[in-house]
């Protein structure tokens, strides 16, 4: 089965205007928009529990515009989008309906350096108004900061997400930490990167969005990733895990990432499509 992840028009009025509408992977997360999902892309082999794939605590996907841009010439960053939130599936995003009815928006700032040493940093705000089935609407924040070292030697990442939600009913929250290391070794041993992170979810019980999901979680990993071509890592990977309900657990896990470069065939379609149009207007 294929789904289409994104599917975005945009227009650069310049720097500091764009305009754009679609489907986006949600801007509230570092993680959700560095990586996307592509396991080549991250350096462990899975996301933090937070931002997993179908993740409750973070609607992944956003269906409407957004606007972003520099603020003047400065290293400062902005996004404000407005759209779609979750559907009655909480892990999924409505499809061009209820937007006037439940309609999402976000608000989003973002530092990035210059330099040889690049680090970013940002905070964003997520509202929402979502209905889960047979339940009370729940009005939702969101609030996510973050901040990045975007380097082999070493790359840090530490995020923090918060969500609050209340019904008629109930009032709860949510709070998610995850700090992520890892180092990439230099001279003939460069192919290998060490890595490593620790993880913290906890939902309260009175939460009337994900109260009885059970989705507490606290772990730590380590392992190494091996780049042994251009395009492709093998990523072996050691767990200790505890989930909500189940007693804390270890494994090990095995990853072999692959990476297709589409350029060339890409520019050998454009190629092809220029030379049709051209003979088509001889």
């Amino acid at each position: 089965m294929f789904s289409a992840e994104r599917y975005i028009v945009r227009y650069d009025f310049s720097d500091k205007f764009k305009l754009s509408g679609g489907r986006y992977h949600t801007p509230i997360s570092y993680w959700n928009n560095a990586f996307h999902h592509g396991y080549w892309l991250q350096t462990t082999i899975g996301r933090p529990e937070v931002i997993k794939p179908q993740s409750y605590v973070v609607p992944l996907h956003f269906l409407g515009s957004l606007l972003e841009g520099n603020l003047g010439d400065s290293n400062f960053y902005y996004r404000a989008g407005f759209g779609n939130g979750r559907s009655e599936v909480i892990n999924d995003v409505n499809n061009f309906d209820n937007i006037y009815k439940r309609p999402a928006g976000l608000l989003g700032l973002i530092y990035r350096s210059t330099g040889r040493n690049r680090f970013e940093s940002g905070i964003s705000a997520y509202f929402d108004k979502p209905s889960p089935v047979g339940r009370p609407v729940v009005d939702e924040v969101i609030l996510n900061g973050y901040f990045v070292l975007q380097s082999e030697t070493p790359e840090i990442i530490v995020e923090y997400t918060y969500a609050d939600h209340k019904s008629s009913q109930a009032h709860g929250n949510v709070n998610s930490v995850y700090g992520q290391f890892a180092y990439r070794l230099a001279g003939g041993e460069s192919n290998f990167k060490l890595y490593s992170r620790i993880e913290y979810l906890n939902v309260s019980g009175a939460n009337p969005l994900l109260g009885t999901r059970h989705l507490d979680y606290d772990g730590i990993l380590a392992g190494v990733r091996w780049d042994f071509s251009s395009f492709a890592a093998l990523k072996a990977e050691f767990r200790n895990e505890k989930f909500e309900k189940l007693d804390r657990q270890n494994s090990a896990w095995l990853q072999l990432a692959l990476y297709f470069d589409a350029s060339p065939s890409t520019q050998k379609f454009l190629t092809s499509l220029r030379e049709l149009r051209k003979s088509n207007t001889q």
